[in-house]
C-alpha cells in the first residue's frame, strides 16, 4: 500500500507557548507534519516561502502586520496553498476579513472540542471542504451568488477597503504615518490619504477617536 506524503505545515502564533504546544499535539498524527513556525507576520511569509508548505494555521491578531496582510502574497508565490486561522479573537472584522480572502476554516483557541476541532479542521480544509467552530458558524452563512461565506450581518467596518483597515489597524496602535509607510511599503503621502478617506467614512474627527473605534469593533486589541 502507497502511503500519501503527510500534509506540511507553517504555524504562526505571535505565542510561541501555543505554537509549541500546537506542534507537539501534531507531531501524534501520522498525516501531518509541521515543517515551520513564524512569530510575526513578516516572518511567517518568509518561514512559507522557504519551506512552501501545503498548509497554514494562523493567529488572527499579531504583533506589526496582521497576518491578512501577507496571506494573499504567500498564496501567489506558493500554488495550492490552504489555510485555517485557530484564534483567541473572533470578532465580526476578523471573521469578515478572513472570509474575504476565501479562508475556508476559523476554529477559536476556547472552541469546546480543543484541539480534536483544529485536527479535524486541517484534514476537512486540506480536502477542499470548510470547518468553522460553533462561535463564528453562527454569525455567518454561504452566498450561493459569489460562491463564499460571509457575515449574515455587516460591521461597522465593512465599508473600509482591505488597505484601509490595515493602515487603521495600525495607526489604532500608535504607529505613525512613516512608520505605517514604511510597514506597508507605500509613500507617506498614500498613507495621508488612506487616513483622511477612512477617517471621513467613519465620521471620526482625530487619532484619539479612532483608536477607540478600532478597540471597539475588534480590529485592535484593548
Amino acid at each position: 500500500m502507497i502511503m500519501s506524503e503527510p500534509i506540511r505545515i507553517v504555524l504562526v502564533d505571535s505565542q510561541l507557548a501555543i505554537m509549541e504546544s500546537v506542534a507537539f499535539r501534531l507531531e501524534h498524527e501520522t498525516d501531518m507534519r509541521v515543517v515551520g513556525m513564524a512569530t510575526t507576520a513578516d516572518d511567517a511569509l518568509t518561514t512559507i516561502l522557504e519551506h512552501r508548505p501545503q498548509f497554514t494555521i494562523m493567529e488572527s491578531e499579531l504583533f506589526s502586520k496582521s497576518p491578512m496582510d501577507i496571506l494573499p502574497a504567500a498564496r501567489e508565490r506558493v500554488a495550492g496553498l490552504r489555510s485555517l486561522f485557530f484564534s483567541a479573537f473572533y470578532s465580526d472584522i476578523l471573521i469578515e476579513q478572513a472570509l474575504k480572502l476565501n479562508t475556508r476554516g476559523y476554529i477559536t483557541k476556547n472552541d469546546p472540542n480543543g484541539f480534536n476541532s483544529l485536527i479535524w479542521g486541517i484534514r476537512r480544509v486540506h480536502s477542499g471542504g470548510v470547518y468553522f467552530s460553533k462561535a463564528i458558524d453562527d454569525r455567518i452563512e454561504y452566498d450561493r451568488g459569489t460562491g463564499q461565506y460571509k457575515l449574515k450581518k455587516e460591521g461597522n467596518l465593512s465599508c473600509l477597503s482591505e488597505r484601509q483597515l490595515s493602515v487603521l489597524r495600525l495607526l489604532a496602535k500608535g504607529r505613525t504615518v512613516k512608520e505605517v509607510a514604511s510597514l506597508l511599503g507605500v509613500t507617506e503621502k498614500s498613507i495621508d490619504s488612506h487616513k483622511y478617506r477612512l477617517m471621513h467614512k467613519l465620521g471620526i474627527r482625530d487619532r484619539v477617536e479612532l483608536s477607540r473605534f478600532a478597540t471597539r469593533e475588534g480590529l485592535v486589541l484593548p
